[in-house]
């Protein structure tokens, strides 16, 4: 009984270092854009040039419909909508407003070629570095047809979107022409199939396929926010407990003061992932370096699982940070 009153406190360590278990963290980071857009440019504003017609107010045929979607302003507003959403979103650029919104009316033809710089000019603010417009957009749909006697696998109905989107640098007079693509894929339901999607489900899909394709390209152009998962160890060591609750509240900092001293104690089981956990605080505080080192640390005590992975990652973070850097102008 007395030698267990003086049980060293490595002893419980080896007894805990069982309970050790991996979860799952989610974070969010701001990931560079695919197009790098001159740091100087900041306030831009969106130009939808088929912003045409109310749509009408009656019931329309299957064929009837489609030309309506052709020109139709509250579809086609889908694709601006969610550009408009991105930018705001992220911390890159100001959303400014045009006016006039539109640039032809229902009876007008639709041309596809560049606006004027006059015709800009007199649209846009003063203050406007760059419009963005939505040249022309369409929306396809088709059937992914799947061997039927593959249970594990169902049909799909897809609406495919393309969006051609015309970048205007206001300030240098440039003029740069995107395409951008977006699928939304719905499970195929039983029954009359064609009657659902093509009849009451229709304006639905398109629109939000619509509104992906416009969202998709804002993050084309802008460093947008992105959802990463990563692994933590969490125990009942002490302190460890304390550490998850620190984390659970963004202090990673707090929970690094914890976690290291376990880095350097005799269990390699429990040190090599007490180094893991620092890698992901250091990641967590964007010091990309020293998360390699500590991952380098972790796998010489023993730890193998995913620790490669992890150092690919990490890397590619410190890539995507010089880049970041660049568009947000961090480095001037």
């Amino acid at each position: 009984m007395k030698y267990l009153k003086i049980l060293p406190a490595w002893g419980i360590i080896l007894v805990l270092s069982s309970c050790v278990l991996s979860y799952n963290y989610q974070a969010e980071i701001l990931i560079p854009a695919q197009i790098s857009i001159s740091s100087e440019i900041v306030n831009v504003a969106v130009f939808n040039r088929h912003d045409i017609s109310e749509r009408p107010k009656v019931s329309l045929s299957n064929m009837q419909k489609n030309k309506i979607f052709g020109l139709d302003s509250i579809l086609l507003k889908q694709a601006v909508i969610g550009l408009e959403d991105g930018l705001i979103e992220s911390p890159r650029f100001v959303l400014l407003d045009v006016k006039p919104k539109r640039l032809v009316t229902s009876k007008a033809p639709v041309s596809f070629s560049e606006l004027s710089w006059n015709l800009l000019e007199r649209y846009c603010s003063d203050t406007t570095d760059m419009l963005v417009e939505l040249v022309r957009a369409g929306v396809q749909d088709t059937i992914l047809d799947t061997d039927t006697t593959d249970l594990r696998v169902n049909n799909y109905y897809c609406v495919i979107t393309t969006a051609f989107w015309r970048l205007y640098d206001m300030r240098y007079k440039k003029i740069s022409l995107y395409r951008i693509q977006d699928t939304v894929k719905i499970e195929k339901v039983v029954g009359d199939y064609s009657t659902k999607y093509f009849g009451d489900m229709m304006e639905e899909n398109f629109s939000y396929s619509m509104y992906k394709a416009g969202n998709r390209f804002s993050q084309g152009i802008a460093p947008c926010w992105a959802e990463i998962n990563r692994t933590v160890y969490k125990s009942a060591l002490p302190g460890f407990r304390d550490a998850g609750q620190l984390v659970s509240n963004g202090k990673w900092m707090e929970a690094a003061e914890i976690w290291k001293p376990y880095c350097y104690i005799k269990s390699r089981f429990v040190a090599s992932r007490a180094c893991w956990n620092m890698a992901l605080a250091s990641e967590m505080n964007d010091n990309f370096e020293l998360a390699l080192e500590w991952l380098k640390e972790s796998k010489r005590l023993g730890l193998n699982e995913n620790v490669d992975d992890y150092k690919m990652i990490i890397t590619d973070r410190i890539n995507q940070r010089t880049l970041l850097d660049q568009q947000m102008d961090i480095l001037n």
